[in-house]
């Protein structure tokens, strides 16, 4: 403490020597108050687009306990464009495409179904960077689409001939 005090030319440590300690680093800190430190007060994040971006890449595969609501939501935004992008290359489709398409593409609807399973966006996010329409729209959608699901999960063993049509007899 002594040695804080000698910088700011402070002859001893008592109540009036810490007031004037208090008003030396706010006057100090109001003159820090520019851009450049307003990452380091809000953000989780200090440094360039591409060190951020790999540090969610990481943060993706291992995200714990010890994360925060910033740096999940960015997490999971960082997931989801990267699932866009793989699904809009493995189909041969541009973000124009993607757009030009109908709100119902059966192409879409999957995508959705993968991005609600692998990440935290809502439907409604899911809807805007899809162009699905609206977010009803996108979750009745994504409801079909489970529907459909489930039916065909239920009738795959009867079509497979393992399982009777009918009841067996009563004995």
């Amino acid at each position: 403490m002594d040695r804080l005090l000698g910088e700011y030319r402070l002859p001893k440590d008592g109540a009036a020597g810490r007031q004037q300690l208090e008003a030396a680093v706010e006057a100090r800190r109001a003159l820090e108050e520019g851009d450049e430190f307003k990452a380091v007060r809000r953000g989780w994040c200090l440094g360039d687009e591409p060190f951020r971006k790999e540090l969610l890449a990481q943060m993706g595969k291992t995200l714990g306990a010890e994360h925060y609501g910033e740096e999940r939501a960015e997490t999971s935004l960082e997931n989801a464009e990267r699932i866009i992008a793989a699904e809009q290359k493995r189909r041969s489709w541009t973000e124009a495409c993607l757009r030009e398409m109908r709100k119902g593409d059966g192409g879409k609807v999957m995508i959705a179904e993968r991005l609600r399973a692998e990440t935290m966006q809502s439907v409604g996010w899911i809807a805007d960077r899809l162009y699905l329409g609206s977010r009803a729209y996108a979750h009745d959608l994504l409801w079909q689409a489970r529907s459909r699901a489930r039916r065909r999960q239920f009738l795959r063993p009867y079509k497979a001939g393992k399982m009777p049509l009918t009841r067996p007899a009563a004995t």
